[in-house]
């Protein structure tokens, strides 16, 4: 008895076993190539922030994809600025005679000034037109944690401990106090880590925190899923400043061939080196497929930009299946049973 084989069936068999990778590569391009050092870049889809001297003072600069404007012109200095989707904040006021510090928001084109007060307000953090950040008298170790939910500002903290480093991503704020990390869920405040030692820099994207932790005497990279805490790095050298998007994380760290920093990635499986130069490459952030730093160009520190790029690369086996298969399509093969 024979049975004929259809088309379709010819087709499906070819794609089932058809094999193919997928590779990935990035594509970086700097964005500023000045006299001055631009520091400290934060990133939201294409949208990039940072701060760097006018030639006066530190100002805040913001590129849009294509074009970089200069946001602030002022004689005092504007530092850390964060960016969700069009909505930018920082602090700013300091000058030499001032040691007070201000929150800013920026919202597509009008400027607010969250703070006024005689406290040292800064290292905001921003989701949507909400703003964290920390604030406390110069000089003394007592720092709280601020909460700007729209149209007012909350004191979410209120101890004795100095909490520093907050971050937000929809209800969720993560910081510091006393060398732990804690979680406010919109709720609830719990406190993640009781390692005994330094735990710093949090970072969160709905309900993942990564931040940088001690162990074995320098620092490692840590993550936490909602259900437990992983360490990501286990090396000789300093993991620092991490930065989160999904399950994905960006860091600073020696790779003990070049001296420098260079920046890492964890897409949630694996660790890639993205960068590999004689330079120091600092203060990564990630967005979707697009990671910023600033690093040194041998002159001066500029801001840097890495695009993830995608493509399908058949394997050999692959093209010899789809070949086959084409050639059986010329007839109509009989098959005993």
């Amino acid at each position: 008895m024979f049975k004929k084989i259809s088309l379709a069936t010819v087709l499906f068999v070819c794609a089932f076993i058809s094999i193919s990778q997928t590779a990935f590569s990035y594509t970086i391009t700097q964005l500023t190539n000045n006299e001055y050092d631009d520091v400290m870049p934060q990133i939201s889809g294409n949208n990039v922030v940072w701060y760097g001297s006018d030639g006066n003072d530190n100002e805040i600069f913001y590129y849009n994809g294509s074009t970089t404007q200069q946001l602030t012109n002022n004689s005092v200095n504007d530092g850390y600025p964060v960016v969700s989707g069009n909505n930018i904040a920082w602090h700013g006021g300091e000058t030499a005679d001032a040691q007070n510090r201000e929150i800013f928001l920026y919202t597509g084109g009008t400027t607010q000034q969250l703070t006024t007060n005689i406290l040292k307000d800064q290292l905001p953090d921003i989701y949507g037109n909400e703003v964290v950040w920390r604030g406390g008298w110069a000089g003394l170790d007592d720092n709280e944690i601020y909460y700007y939910n729209g149209s007012s500002v909350v004191k979410l903290t209120d101890n004795l401990m100095e909490d520093i480093d907050p971050d937000i991503s929809g209800n969720g704020i993560a910081w510091t106090g006393g060398n732990e990390i804690f979680y406010y869920d919109g709720a609830t405040t719990v406190q993640l880590t009781h390692t005994g030692v330094t735990n710093s820099y949090p970072k969160i994207s709905n309900g993942n925190i990564t931040w940088q932790g001690l162990s074995g005497g320098n620092y490692e990279i840590f993550f936490y899923d909602g259900l437990g805490i992983q360490q990501i790095t286990n090396n000789f050298f300093k993991d620092q400043v991490p930065q989160i998007w999904g399950n994905n994380i960006v860091w600073q760290g020696g790779n003990g061939l070049t001296g420098g920093d260079e920046i890492f990635f964890y897409d949630g499986a694996t660790t890639h080196q993205l960068t590999n130069n004689l330079f120091n490459d600092w203060g990564p952030q990630i967005s979707v497929d697009n990671i910023v730093w600033y690093g040194y160009d041998g002159h001066d520190y500029e801001i840097f930009m890495a695009t993830k790029d995608v493509s399908v690369v058949p394997e050999p086996a692959t093209m010899i299946l789809l070949g086959s298969s084409l050639l059986g399509l010329g007839f109509v093969r009989k098959i005993r049973l």
